[in-house]
């Protein structure tokens, strides 16, 4: 289920977090949205038995808040909800007027692999015909491991799945420059690493679609 949730405060305190991260950017390196897929996918996770009142603060990480936004990324969503309900393996959350679309590794990736299943490869076809057609955004991309395995092993892991999901978009057509990747290997996990459920959901590959400056 989509949730719009008003966590401004919890936003800013886990900006002054500290985590490990490996990053690679293809477009500008100075984005001040950089951090908000960490933010994002720590957010998310853990808020699906939550259910809040929108907050007046729009986070669109340095973008221009107002009504065109929020009705461009209403459209969006839209558009993302109904492809996605058809494709295994995907969700879509919203915050604010920003969208997430969490890949599971499980069903991308083999294990310990970062290349994507050819069986799979397919569902990100629709997911890039809908980048390029909503142009006016940016996507960090975020890769998360469990904890199984060291944690520099999981990092790198992390960002290579990251990466091996922004190469196949940029490969359908949405443009290089609008494309960041992360891998977060271990940290932000939104369910336990003690049971083989909450490993699974841990092993994502995270697109937060974040509006530009409209």
């Amino acid at each position: 289920m989509l949730r719009c949730l008003g966590l401004v405060s919890l936003i800013f305190a886990l900006t002054t977090t500290g985590c490990a991260t490996m990053e690679s950017r293809n477009g500008e390196s100075g984005s001040p949205g950089a951090g908000l897929g960490k933010v994002l996918g720590g957010i998310i996770g853990k808020s699906s038995e939550k259910k809040t009142e929108p907050s007046s603060f729009d986070a669109t990480a340095g973008g221009v808040a107002g009504e065109s936004v929020r009705d461009y990324m209403d459209q969006q969503e839209k558009e993302l909800h109904q492809t996605l309900a058809l494709l295994e393996g995907t969700t879509l959350q919203r915050v604010e007027n920003n969208l997430a679309v969490t890949l599971q590794s499980d069903i991308f990736f083999d294990m310990d692999s970062s290349d994507i299943r050819e069986d799979t490869a397919g569902k990100l076809d629709h997911i890039a015909g809908l980048l390029q057609k909503y142009s006016h955004t940016r996507v960090e991309i975020g890769g998360y491991t469990d904890s199984t395995g060291s944690e520099e092993h999981n990092l790198q892991l992390s960002q290579r799945r990251a990466q091996a999901v922004a190469a196949a978009l940029t490969t359908k057509g949405v443009a290089a420059e609008r494309i960041t990747t992360r891998g977060f290997g271990e940290s932000g996990p939104v369910a336990s690493n003690a049971t083989d459920t909450g490993r699974q959901k841990n092993r994502r590959v995270t697109l937060f679609i974040i509006p530009k400056a409209m």
